[in-house]
């Protein structure tokens, strides 16, 4: 017998004013699980992502309400899901509430001990005790990625970034290498030229500071690759960054320091040293079975986290 047979009611809550992308893949398993679902959210604050999802789940069933309802409504739900452990608007007094909550984890610190059930959102140092799954889902197939690899202009290399308030290394930009001119696509909300110094010339920057989230998939799926790993953010043991899942959901190849994926173990990524500065980063490595490779790895990933949430289900 299917342990989630009967329809379970589970809310999703974010109280933050971003972290809405992690929205997609908790929607994609319960959704994929037959659950009546709730995101509770701030309505008028997703930057597109509400909109986003409604186009990509149009056909099942959910809805988005003010978080503001949350605390007079909750006790209606069988489960609840936590979008960001620090989140401290999500009021955690009810020993039962906690219980019958799953959070998200995206520190390497334990901030929320009181919820017990977690899943962290990358590998970190006590990954045997605290489970991990990568928050990606099918945002793009592999038949609309192929199509997009196919026309795609051969003659140009399109690289994203998706930025924070940091400088970026230029030292690690500068190491990218294609037979074709590069375009360096740099996303965030308070982009600007000044977080790049000393780019080398045959690297053309394009800027796009507070863009739409349909506009960034616009973007991004007819680039070629996504770079991280080039600030000075601790990627590699502390943090996770965006440009991650986003690059499974969409079937984008990741350009990745093989010192943080030490910790990730991704197969079909394009890895660089950070320490050595000699060393190109080459980008003529792409093909239609590279594009299998890394969709079927997507597929694994999806399965863990929905292993993961079976046996948490399985539970309340």
């Amino acid at each position: 017998m299917d342990i989630l047979k009967k329809n379970k009611k589970v809310a999703i809550y974010n109280g933050f004013p971003f972290h809405y992308e992690m929205i997609g893949y908790l929607l994609y398993y319960c959704l994929e699980k037959n659950m009546d679902t709730v995101v509770y959210c701030s309505l008028d604050r997703s930057n597109g992502y509400n909109e986003l999802f409604k186009q990509l789940f149009e056909n099942n069933n959910f809805e988005y309400r003010c978080m503001s309802l949350f605390d007079s409504e909750k006790e209606q739900y069988d489960f609840y899901i936590l979008v960001t452990d620090d989140d401290f608007s999500f009021n955690t007094d009810n020993e039962n509430i906690n219980n019958k909550t799953i959070r998200i984890d995206h520190s390497i610190d334990v901030r929320r001990s009181e919820i017990k059930k977690c899943i962290a959102t990358r590998p970190f140092f006590d990954f045997s005790i605290r489970p991990w799954a990568l928050p990606c889902f099918p945002i793009l197939s592999l038949n609309n990625r192929l199509s997009f690899f196919k026309n795609n202009n051969k003659n140009e290399t399109h690289v994203l970034i998706l930025g924070h308030d940091y400088k970026y290394h230029t030292t690690i930009i500068n190491r990218l290498y294609s037979d074709h001119p590069i375009f360096l696509h740099a996303v965030s909300r308070e982009m600007d030229e000044s977080k790049f110094s000393n780019l080398n010339e045959n690297i053309t920057l394009k800027i796009y500071k507070d863009i739409n989230t349909l506009e960034l998939l616009r973007i991004a799926v007819n680039c070629d690759y996504f770079l991280t790993d080039c600030t000075s953010i601790n990627y590699e043991n502390k943090q996770m960054s965006g440009s991650i899942p986003l690059s499974f959901s969409i079937l984008v190849p990741l350009i990745i320091s093989k010192q943080t994926n030490s910790h990730y173990q991704f197969k079909n990524v394009i890895e660089f040293d950070k320490y050595n500065t000699e060393e190109p980063i080459i980008l003529n490595n792409t093909n239609e079975e590279f594009f299998i490779n890394l969709e079927n790895e997507r597929t694994k990933l999806i399965i863990i986290f929905f292993r993961i949430m079976d046996s948490y289900c399985s539970q309340l």
